[in-house]
């Protein structure tokens, strides 16, 4: 817009938006707590924003993954405003990202069951991690451990 020629002036409480001629084309008033924030009259018919529109599964993946019941019940409730909710999807609400991170692990035993090993390195266990994102001061990226059973 502004190659156009359009520009936006703060002043007096307000954003003031202008055309190439220096018409004012519209004025955003200043909210309390300083951000200037568009209100529109539904009824004056002067809008002309598009509306997106995204299914509850699309709500859920937007709002951080949450629940899907709880994306249904935000919409349901017109509890979410600047986008339409399609209810009438029929999508499944199945999401294997969240699946996935919600996995766990069996635990691991505190307490070792079974024989040990009878001399020393008679059962040596080894773990190797890396590589590292960040590397250490001496430059090294692995790490790697030996316990002796």
């Amino acid at each position: 817009l502004d190659e156009l020629g359009y520009s936006a002036t703060f002043k007096n409480g307000h954003c003031i938006l202008c055309n190439p001629a220096k018409d004012i084309i519209g004025q955003i008033p200043k909210m309390t707590r300083g951000l200037y924030r568009v209100v529109h009259d539904e009824g004056s018919g002067s809008v002309h924003a598009a509306v997106e529109t995204m299914t509850i599964m699309e709500l859920h993946r937007c709002m951080g993954h949450i629940a899907p019941s709880a994306a249904h019940c935000l919409a349901e409730n017109g509890l979410i405003s600047g986008i339409k909710v399609d209810m009438s999807s029929g999508e499944p609400t199945f999401c294997e990202l969240c699946v996935y991170a919600k996995a766990t692990r069996k635990p691991v035993m505190k307490v070792h069951k079974g024989e040990q090993a009878s001399k020393f390195t008679g059962e040596v266990h080894t773990d190797l991690w890396g590589p590292a994102p960040v590397a250490t001061l001496g430059g090294w990226r692995y790490y790697i451990s030996f316990t002796d059973d």
